[in-house]
């Protein structure tokens, strides 16, 4: 697992857009002075995980849930400046960004290819705009 974490890892780094990206052990909810990521961020973890059990090599499904968020100072009324519109867009193309760096990506050579396979709205009550998105892939026991 920690192979494939830090490929993904890796492979977020790529985004210049992302001033954070790392696991998730709950950064997100320390909102305030001390929220401890840079804007915008993409934090992720295992959300799941399914194993078959076979007379062969076991076989899974993984689960890594990507929360994508920014701190939104700006509306995107009919009253917005055209900056503030277009920055109120800012976490859904960085959403599309790291889809493009990881659709398909092989975070391991034994394991399969990462698909997204959801994707929703996080519900919050401070000025964070976030979104998570599940990718999948299969895991190969050798």
């Amino acid at each position: 697992m920690e192979t494939i974490y830090n490929a993904i890892l890796s492979k977020l780094t790529e985004i210049t857009e992302l001033k954070y990206s790392s696991e998730d052990w709950g950064q997100l909810n320390y909102y305030g002075t001390d929220c401890p990521v840079q804007w915008p961020c993409c934090v992720f973890d295992m959300n799941n995980a399914t194993f078959s059990e076979t007379s062969g090599p076991q076989q899974g499904t993984l689960q890594i849930a990507f929360n994508v968020a920014n701190l939104r100072l700006t509306p995107n009324s009919v009253r917005a400046s055209t900056v503030q519109k277009a920055n109120s867009w800012e976490v859904i193309q960085l959403v599309e960004s790291i889809h493009e760096k990881l659709k398909r990506y092989r975070p391991h050579q034994q394991h399969g290819r990462l698909i997204r396979t959801s994707m929703r709205k996080i519900k919050r009550q401070d000025a964070i705009k976030q979104y998570e998105v599940i990718y999948t892939m299969s895991l190969n026991e050798v």
